[in-house]
C-alpha cells in the first residue's frame, strides 16, 4: 500500500509513502520553529504562510531556513519574499526538488 497514489499534484502522483515521508519533514520543521506537543496549527493551501504561523518577520526567517533544511533547498531572499500561500510555497519546493 506505501507506493499506491494517495494524491495528485497536477500531473504528479504522490505515494501514501511520499505524503508520509513529506509530513514529518514538515512536522519536523514546525518543531524546530518551536511547536510542541498539543499546539494547534492549520496549515491550508490558500492561506498566507505567515498568517498561517502567526509568524513575524524573524518567525519567517526561521521557518525559511528550517523548510531549507528539511528539503535540502536553496531558496534565495528574492524568492522568500515572493511566497505568499502555502501552495505558493508547495509548489516552489516541488520545483526545487
Amino acid at each position: 500500500m506505501p507506493q499506491k497514489t494517495a494524491i495528485v499534484l497536477g500531473s504528479r502522483r504522490v505515494s501514501y509513502q511520499e505524503l508520509d515521508e513529506a509530513s514529518n519533514r514538515v512536522a519536523n520543521a514546525l518543531i524546530n520553529l518551536g511547536m510542541k506537543k498539543g499546539d494547534e496549527t492549520k496549515v491550508v493551501p490558500e492561506a498566507s504562510s505567515r498568517y498561517t504561523l502567526g509568524a513575524d518577520s524573524l518567525d519567517f526567517i526561521e521557518f525559511i531556513a528550517a523548510v531549507q533544511d528539511t528539503f535540502g533547498i536553496e531558496i534565495s531572499d528574492e524568492d522568500a519574499e515572493r511566497v505568499g500561500p502555502v501552495q505558493d510555497a508547495v509548489n516552489y519546493i516541488e520545483l526545487k526538488r
